[in-house]
This record gives structure tokens, sequence and C-alpha cells, in this order.
């Protein structure tokens, strides 16, 4: 008398599934679509950190949002592999010695939105200062606002300030206030000054 065969539950369902692969109908099998996961167009972020050395201090922020926001960054951060260590920690870090860390933080806080933070350094931060930070690093959207607050005030720049912006911003600043200042209007719209600011200095 031959040995029974005991077969597992989970071999006997594989032993199933084998059969009934090997009965199906070619020209009605069909084969389940695997979606291939595909990363979000703006809410994926490659968590890259970069340590920069500002005066006596480091900074370690992330690489995605210095290149979304600043063109200067990203131009930076894409250049030969060789270089790709500097930035890399502590030892290595990224100096950019024509910088203050005080200019360096009001930078960093348009990058991390702690929008109590942004507000109270903006409100600190000179229109002047917003506009230099802004040109430097190429950060757009401080850029009109600032412009637009000075063009704006009652006071006329002052010597530092002038050259701090430089002669040519000196000269279309005074334009534009010099526009605003003949219109017989009580007060020129803030659009129509924003389309003074994007001819003559965007």
């Amino acid at each position: 008398m031959g040995q029974a065969v005991h077969t597992s539950p989970s071999a006997g369902a594989l032993i199933l599934s084998s059969l009934h692969v090997l009965n199906t109908d070619p020209d009605t099998a069909t084969i389940d679509k695997v979606d291939i996961p595909q990363r979000h167009e703006s809410l994926y972020f490659e968590d890259d950190t970069v340590v920069f050395l500002i005066e006596t201090t480091l900074f370690k922020v992330h690489r995605y949002f210095l290149k979304r926001h600043s063109r200067v960054f990203a131009d930076m951060f894409s250049l030969s592999p060789n270089k790709a260590q500097e930035g890399c920690d502590d030892n290595h870090p990224i100096h950019i010695p024509e910088v203050s860390r005080q200019d360096f933080e009001r930078l960093l806080s348009l990058f991390y939105p702690d929008e109590l933070a942004i507000t109270r350094l903006l409100q600190l931060a000179s229109p002047i200062d917003r506009v230099l930070l802004a040109r430097q690093f190429d950060v757009s959207p401080w850029l009109r606002p600032a412009y637009l607050e000075l063009c704006k005030r009652d006071e006329a720049l002052t010597l530092d300030e002038g050259m701090r912006l430089g002669m040519r911003y000196v000269i279309m600043l005074s334009e534009i206030r010099q526009s605003i200042r003949a219109n017989k209007r009580p007060s020129l719209p803030d659009g129509n000054i924003i389309a003074f600011i994007n001819q003559k200095l965007m």
C-alpha cells in the first residue's frame, strides 16, 4: 500500500494556480498593468543639504530651496562634478566672503517660510537692503515690492543709499518718482507704478 502524499495548503494553492495558468485561453488572458510610480512634479524633494560658511558661522540648508528661488545658487550647484565635495560637510563648506551673516539670514528667511519670522525680518530690512539682496542672489520676489516702496516714499534717496544702489538705479528711480509726482490724480495706482518699475528697473 503506497504512502499518502500530504501537500501543504500553500503548495496546493501554488499547484492550482499553475494549472489555472496552463489552462487559460491565450486569447482571453490579460496581464495586470503595473503603474510605475512617478515623482510629483513639484512636491518630491531631494533631501540634499549643503553647508555654507558665512563670516564665522556655518549654515546647513537644503539645496532644493536655494536652486528653486535663486539663479545664482542654481548655477553654482550645476558646476562640474569635481566640485561636488564643496559644501558636503562642516570641513568643506562653501565660503561666500562677500556676504554678511545678517544678510544671509535674511535671504534664508525667504526659503524657510516661517511667516511671522519673515514678516519681522522684512520689516527690519530696509527696501535698499532687500533690493541689494535680491539683486545679488537673483531673488525676484523681493525686487518689485522694495522698488515700489522706494518710489512711493516721501523722502528722497540719501547719499549712502544712492551709492549702494548704483548710478543707473538712482536715475531710473528718480525718473519713476518724477512721473508719480507729475501725475495730476491724487495718487497713482500701484499697478501703474509697477508698470514703470517693470519697464525701467527689471
